[in-house]
């Protein structure tokens, strides 16, 4: 469509609006006319287009100079990105980042259990400590069979590592050889192990009591679970003479 045509000047076969502005670069006064382009006679009286003059782009046209383009204004949208930016990061973003945080957290956990599993095998692969006064001292698999015991060394651990919301009794811990020694008898103590005897120390803790955020990503029974397997490490018997060499 064009529109144009000055004041007085006929607009056959147009559609005229009854609206007249000077807007004209000459300070002519001009009457804006919507016309076919195609030719067509549009229905007479009916207007096609009442727009302020505000809202038309004026360009050149090259069958008619002087002749305007009617650009028609995008719909206003105001804050829907604001609202679909929001309704994102609601459903979307901020539970991705809180279980990202969940899982990261049950990572932490996780080597924070291999570790204390380790540490419990270390000193069940020695059977044998020697305590603060030079004794020679058996080593348990349970504080039940007395101290030192790897379940102690494994709750100690786990509390040092910052898991201080942990009893004792939310500590599983196991202590399985699982060949029999030299005799045929598979022990239950690490003290009463062989020399290369292979043996599984297994830590288990509630999940529940190291989470820091609850919103139901992972289940509250889940069990952070971790087992090593070692040798006994213990030295061969030999006696040391008491007697002095002399010369």
């Amino acid at each position: 469509m064009r529109v144009g045509g000055d004041v007085g000047s006929s607009c056959k076969d147009s559609t005229c609006f009854h609206k007249v502005d000077n807007f004209g670069p000459d300070g002519h006064n001009r009457r804006l006319c919507v016309l076919w382009l195609n030719g067509d006679t549009p229905n007479s009286g009916i207007p096609l287009l009442d727009v302020p003059l505000a809202q038309l782009s004026f360009g050149l046209d090259p069958h008619t100079a002087g002749s305007a383009m009617i650009r028609p204004q995008p719909e206003t949208r105001r804050g829907v990105a604001a609202v679909e930016l929001g309704l994102v990061f609601m459903f979307f973003v901020v539970p991705l980042m809180l279980e990202i945080f969940e899982i990261g957290r049950l990572v932490q956990v996780q080597q924070i259990v291999s570790n204390s599993a380790r540490e419990g095998a270390r000193l069940a692969a020695q059977a044998y400590t020697i305590s603060s006064t030079g004794t020679p001292t058996q080593i348990y698999a349970t504080t039940a069979g007395g101290t030192p015991n790897v379940q102690t060394a494994v709750y100690n651990y786990l509390i040092a590592a910052g898991l201080t919301n942990l009893q004792t009794s939310d500590v599983t811990t196991t202590f399985t050889f699982t060949t029999p020694n030299s005799s045929g008898v598979t022990p239950t103590d690490p003290y009463l192990g062989s020399q290369n005897e292979t043996f599984t120390v297994t830590v288990s803790i509630p999940w529940s009591k190291v989470r820091w955020v609850n919103l139901g990503f992972l289940p509250a029974t889940t069990q952070v679970t971790f087992t090593v397997t070692w040798q006994m490490l213990i030295d061969n018997p030999f006696t040391v003479s008491t007697t002095l060499p002399t010369w």
